[in-house]
């Protein structure tokens, strides 16, 4: 037998336990394999291996093939080939019932293409960040160089020699962060691709860069930092002499305005150590507002995150409850329903067993997943939103989910044409309801239809199933997992192999799709949280610098380290308390929009807002600006008083 993968610990010649027809055996492993555009099973929740055909049929029972592989020498003509080799099959009196023309490889390229879209998102909100984060370090900088820019107006430079000798200090921190980000980006963007490639099991080329790429990474990479340096240099650059030399470490009386009227009101109520702390935070606005900017994007990606998994979640626990089975049974050979629920009707814990198998439809609108069901069906959760539920009075029937109705434009007695690659049909709506379920870039959706009718469409045996749903009398895991167990051994021994799951394990099947989704939306809201603690750190580097004399004369008076400590600490935390309250009133558009946007490339995601998660989203943030505030705080309490005060 040869595995699909590699498990760990599992090495070639070694024997594997396996369960077949409910006895016990063991297999040699002869090596390993990978099966080029199908997804790996971290992803499908199922392992893949392979045997030979003599091997397959003594193990598992079964005579014959149902599945065979049909390579063309030229892929533009596999529709024409296809349709010549129908009639040579039936012919031959082989039953067709399905067919797939390439179609895997074209949903993972969807899939994925879908999920660099999001990656685009996430990068521009970064780059839109690092903007104002670079606002804010030149500002930081401009301001600590005060003292020099007055000396070289005083020497005879003119404004614009000092604006240039700035600028070109950015142009080469631009020049060598350019270089540096696009050889991390380059060797994480390939070790990204190969690891989503690998989960999808294709294969990458040689590492190569891209020369459209690279003249776009250099101009935003020079570009971004220059047209972030004008703002903050050009209003350094403004101030005279005798304003650089007198504004070092000391607040203008315009400024001590700012900091007053209710804010210092307010504030009263608070010791005169928090009191000083808190009335610094409007002196200089325009770096509180890049601040609360960087700070609030982190506080947003922090809650969007959150709500997109609870969101998601909830679509899963929806699909849940709409399909209330226990064990599903799939790929089952076409066989009689009544031969199937002859079989399992002596399992004690089985309290009801129908028939339920998918295929893939064309329309005119794109594919669609033709569902087979029993009209009577007690295990499929009804929700109608328009017309009545399938049948057994009505012939060529069946019933829309809303988004194929939504994309169709198709209502209640409307005909619906459809067709596989060897079958065409044409059936009248008699209902719509709501079902998100497969809804996806390569699926409009769902569409019912009674079980005899699929099988007249599908020209099988009537009362044929290729699979079912099995309703336990306990739903407790344990009870579940054991009945799975004893389907997937009954059905074995009667000839009747399939894929066997529980209702937990196909949630956790399609949760695990969403994986590479939850990596990259956290380390997009790492990204981001640093970025806004890089800008608070600054912030509050600045207020420092420009307080020095301030902090002088707080030393000078008897403050002890602790107290000049908490002056800075608690503006730092302010600012954080703030940027809650702004992302508190923006949290909610954002995350809906943010999961629409998932619905619209991915599948329709019902959202899903935890209230709880406003309180997690403040202790994050919290969080991050009591931990940034230690530094500047630190550096404060570390200044001599005769160094701050020599330069009155």
């Amino acid at each position: 037998m040869w595995l699909s993968s590699r498990p760990q610990g599992i090495q070639p010649g070694e024997r594997i336990p396996l369960s077949v027809a409910g006895q016990q055996t063991q297999l040699t492993v002869a090596g390993f394999v990978r099966t080029k555009g199908l997804p790996a099973a971290l992803l499908t929740g199922q392992a893949r291996a392979y045997m030979t055909q003599p091997t397959f049929e003594q193990f598992f029972h079964v005579n014959g093939v149902n599945l065979f592989l049909v390579r063309v020498q030229q892929r533009a003509q596999t529709t024409q080939t296809f349709q010549q080799l129908i009639p040579i099959l039936q012919g031959q009196h082989v039953e067709l019932q399905n067919s797939s023309l390439g179609q895997q490889l074209t949903t993972n390229t969807t899939g994925t293409n879908n999920l660099f879209v999001i990656i685009s998102v996430v990068s521009a909100i970064a780059l839109l960040l690092s903007a104002f984060l670079l606002i804010s370090t030149i500002t930081t900088v401009i301001t600590e160089q005060f003292p020099i820019i007055g000396t070289m107006k005083a020497v005879g430079a003119t404004r614009g020699q000092v604006m240039a000798n700035y600028l070109f200090l950015v142009g080469i921190y631009a020049i060598v962060g350019t270089g540096i980000g696009m050889l991390l980006g380059g060797v994480g963007g390939y070790f990204l691709l190969n690891y989503i490639s690998g989960l999808l099991n294709l294969d990458n080329g040689p590492f190569t860069l891209d020369p459209l790429s690279i003249l776009l990474s250099c101009a935003v990479g020079l570009g971004v930092p220059l047209l972030a340096a004008i703002i903050p240099v050009y209003r350094g650059t403004s101030l005279t002499v005798r304003e650089t030399m007198a504004s070092y470490g000391l607040e203008s009386q315009r400024s001590a305005r700012n900091g007053s009227g209710l804010l210092a009101r307010g504030s009263r109520i608070f010791s005169q150590t928090i009191q000083f702390g808190l009335r610094s935070l409007f002196r200089k606005r325009v770096r509180l507002v890049l601040t609360l900017l960087a700070l609030s994007f982190s506080a947003l990606a922090f809650l969007t995150v959150q709500t997109t998994t609870n969101s998601l979640a909830a679509m899963l626990n929806q699909i849940g409850d709409t399909y209330h089975y226990d064990v599903i049974v799939t790929e089952v050979h076409p066989v009689s329903y009544q031969q199937v629920q002859t079989a399992l009707s002596p399992l004690k814990d089985v309290q009801r067993v129908e028939p339920f198998f998918q295929s893939r439809v064309d329309t005119q609108w794109g594919h669609v997943v033709l569902t087979a069901v029993q009209p009577e069906t007690q295990l499929y959760q009804k929700k109608l939103l328009a017309g009545h539920w399938l049948t057994d009075t009505h012939t060529q029937q069946l019933v829309l989910s809303n988004n194929v109705a939504k994309q169709s434009g198709l209502h209640v007695g409307s005909v619906l044409h459809f067709h596989n690659d060897v079958h065409t049909a044409q059936w009248t709506v008699v209902g719509i309801l709501m079902d998100n379920n497969l809804v996806n870039q390569n699926s409009l959706g769902t569409i019912f239809a009674p079980v005899q009718q699929v099988d007249q469409f599908q020209q099988l045996p009537a009362d044929s199933t290729s699979g079912l749903i099995v309703a336990a009398h306990s739903h407790s895991s344990t009870a579940v997992n054991a009945l799975a167990s004893q389907v997937d051994s009954t059905l074995s021994s009667a000839n009747l192999p399939g894929a066997t799951r529980t209702e937990s394990q196909q949630i956790q099947r399609d949760a695990s799709e969403f994986q590479v989704l939850y990596g990259l939306l956290n380390i997009a809201t790492i990204i981001i949280a640093i970025v806004g603690a890089m800008s608070l750190f600054n912030s509050l580097a600045m207020s420092v610098m420009e307080r020095r004399r301030e902090i002088g004369i707080l030393r000078s008076v008897g403050a002890s380290s602790a107290r000049v400590a908490l002056v800075f600490w608690t503006e730092g935390n302010a600012l954080g308390l703030l940027s809650w309250l702004v992302a508190l009133l923006l949290g909610i558009p954002i995350s809906w929009i943010f999961v629409q946007l998932l619905g619209l490339l991915l599948t329709p995601i019902p959202f899903a807002f935890n209230p709880f998660n406003l309180l997690l989203m403040l202790v994050f943030i919290l969080a991050i600006t009591a931990l940034v505030s230690l530094g500047p705080a630190r550096s404060a309490t570390k200044m001599r008083i005769a160094e701050i005060l020599r330069y009155e």
